[in-house]
């Protein structure tokens, strides 16, 4: 999932014809692990109330 949603990412750096540096890279590991982990939580918090 992490390749594709770079791959996605990269091409769309590309057509609007902005660099690809070390600064657009963390920014994207950055952003990829907050939405992963408010995911998680998300989901664990509805796994806990469907169980109780």
């Amino acid at each position: 999932m992490l390749i594709g949603t770079f791959s996605l990412f990269s091409i769309m750096m590309m057509l609007n014809n902005w660099s690809i540096n070390i600064w657009t890279l963390l920014i994207f590991i950055l952003s990829y692990v907050v939405i992963w982990i408010t995911i998680k939580l998300t989901q664990n918090r509805q796994i806990k109330k469907r169980n109780s």
